[in-house]
């Protein structure tokens, strides 16, 4: 099997594409699925495995002043887990530690991994894979730890080079 891109960016799309069936906008899917992916790296790391105690490689973000003004935050079910998220103009904004997970970062940090990682387009390829395998689920499960079940089902699968070679 050879691997095209590492986990990171496929769980980020996976919950961003399970965020939009849920009805979120583009925005906030981007933010939630960035989120998603960032806290499950962090739960990795802080994890022991079956090698023993892994390095630390996260470092508390510092406090934006933003969310220092704005300490009112919500906490929403997102995907079967607790998210927090902040208020804007409307529109949620999660947040992971004390910094924002904004759209553009969502782009910089996932999906232009794809198009380097791959090949131009293939952001919109996994994309329609994830749709596809999602498709035939409820709101109610994807809404639920059925999310991260489906993840952990395919993740592994949608890193295959060969499935974008095929596109």
């Amino acid at each position: 099997m050879s691997y095209a891109i590492n986990r990171f960016p496929i769980c980020a799309t996976f919950y961003y594409r399970i965020a939009l069936k849920l009805g979120y906008s583009e925005e906030e899917a981007k933010s939630l699925g960035l989120a998603r992916a960032i806290f499950f790296a962090y739960s990795k790391s802080k994890s022991a495995g079956s090698w023993g105690r892994r390095k630390k490689t996260y470092r508390k973000p510092s406090k934006t002043e933003e969310i220092k003004q704005k300490p009112n935050f919500d906490i929403i079910n997102f995907a079967g887990l607790e998210t927090y998220v902040l208020r804007e103009n409307g529109k949620i904004v999660a947040i992971v530690g004390d910094q924002k997970q904004t759209p553009e970062k969502f782009d910089k940090n996932v999906a232009r991994k794809f198009e380097w990682s791959i090949k131009e387009g293939a952001f919109k390829v996994v994309c329609r894979l994830i749709d596809e395998r999602i498709k035939d689920y409820s709101v109610q499960e994807l809404n639920s730890g059925t999310a991260y079940k489906l993840y952990k089902k395919y993740r592994d699968e949608l890193r295959e080079r060969s499935l974008y070679e095929e596109e």
